[in-house]
């Protein structure tokens, strides 16, 4: 279990990310999912 709120909102971020079918933005260059984007923007504002 994460000890801090930041490790917890990144686990949560990447789980509902992954529970919806995505994966990281820069796996696949053509896939520019906006969500995806997002989601790499959000984690990168956290640390």
């Amino acid at each position: 279990m994460a000890d801090t709120l930041k490790d917890r909102v990144r686990e949560k971020l990447i789980r509902q990310i992954t529970d919806d079918g995505g994966r990281p933005a820069d796996e696949d260059d053509d896939d520019n999912d906006p969500r995806l984007i997002s989601l790499e923007a959000d984690l990168a504002a956290l640390d």
